[in-house]
């Protein structure tokens, strides 16, 4: 969450020890009447584009947080024209625009064999461009990604056009884009998949499917015994009983320790779990961690204490010893209270993402 959201929200969000979250100021939204720029800004976080557009196009004109939020939402759902129309200065929605948006030809359910690397992220098995291959499934990202040696495998054409990508490490590579033209887990079909081509070693495996790819693909399952499901029914959109929200393209879920509502990161991309510098805590021991992403890597303060206890998702689990960083790290946002790592998410006998009811299920 960052300051323009504070600001917007201003009237009907409310404090408490732990600041504001998403959470809270949905709460205190649906309790009273509030303006349309902040019911707008809650449904885009929370992904109900139409009640986003009814809330902010009318504002569009006059206001920037408005503009801001509505981008975000058409960019992570991969509608370029819609963005384009908002932000028309943006190179990257210029030359983006060129291309048929990515869209689903057919719907289905579908299992797929998944395993995991040696740092335990998540790899599913998938077809890209008519081609067997087996691409690491990452919610932490907000575009999807693939080396260079992989497109010319695959035979995609690798524009000019580039745009900077960034990691948790704090590093940053030049993308350029390449249109997969179709891309299938199992029975579900997509076309014209934009992924963003970055040079060879930097990613650790062929490809990386971002939010817009599992955004298509609206539910998502996995299994640590090494299964993946796409395309099974939703429970269908409730703000109400939403546990998801997007921070731009990042799925935030909400996190309880005790009394406090939190709200932490979900990412498939990153092996452990860390607390953040919000979170607080003390009477652990310094320490020195390395966050390290494909790009980059950073040296962050911190300390290890014996055990945090967390509930999210239906499912509550113990950090035993749990890292907390005291010093903000380089990509994540200041307001979110941690990050939840695969090595709590495969814990789960099962781990549920339904963005069209925005939800977290962790069984």
């Amino acid at each position: 969450m960052n300051r323009s959201l504070l600001a917007c929200l201003a009237t009907v969000c409310i404090a408490s020890d732990n600041g504001v979250t998403w959470f809270i100021a949905r709460d205190e939204m649906l309790s009273k009447s509030s303006g349309a720029l902040e019911r707008g800004v809650i449904a885009a976080g929370f992904n109900d584009l139409e009640q986003a557009e009814r809330d902010l196009l009318p504002l569009a004109a006059s206001s920037r947080e408005a503009r801001d939020y509505l981008t975000a939402a058409y960019s992570r759902n991969g509608l370029v024209q819609k963005a384009l129309a908002l932000n028309g200065r943006s190179p990257f929605f210029q030359e983006l625009s060129k291309y048929p948006e990515l869209s689903v030809s057919h719907r289905s359910y579908a299992e797929v064999p998944a395993s995991r690397d040696q740092r335990g992220r998540l790899l599913v098995l998938v077809s890209a461009a008519g081609v067997e291959a087996r691409y690491h499934v990452d919610t932490g990202s907000g575009k999807s990604l693939m080396s260079l040696s992989e497109a010319m495998r695959l035979g995609v054409k690798v524009e000019s056009v580039a745009t900077t990508v960034m990691d948790l490490g704090g590093g940053k590579s030049e993308g350029h884009l390449a249109i997969v033209p179709s891309l299938s887990v199992g029975d579900m079909r997509l076309r014209n998949v934009p992924f963003f081509v970055i040079a060879d070693g930097m990613l650790g495996v062929p490809g990386v499917l971002g939010i817009d790819v599992l955004l298509a693909l609206q539910t998502v399952r996995w299994k640590p015994a090494g299964t993946f499901e796409v395309g099974f029914p939703s429970r269908g959109k409730d703000v109400r009983r939403s546990n998801l929200y997007f921070d731009g393209a990042t799925p935030i879920t909400e996190v309880r320790s005790g009394d406090r509502r939190m709200t932490f990161v979900v990412d498939t991309g990153k092996d452990t779990t860390d607390l953040f510098p919000r979170f607080g805590g003390s009477g652990g021991r310094g320490a020195v961690f390395e966050l390290y992403g494909f790009a980059g890597r950073s040296r962050v303060k911190g300390m290890i204490v014996p055990e945090v206890k967390l509930e999210f998702g239906g499912y509550e689990t113990t950090l035993r010893p749990a890292r907390v960083l005291t010093e903000k790290p380089p990509l994540w946002s200041e307001w979110h209270h941690g990050i939840l790592g695969m090595d709590v998410l495969s814990q789960a006998r099962a781990v549920t993402m339904d963005f069209v009811a925005m939800r977290l299920l962790v069984e």
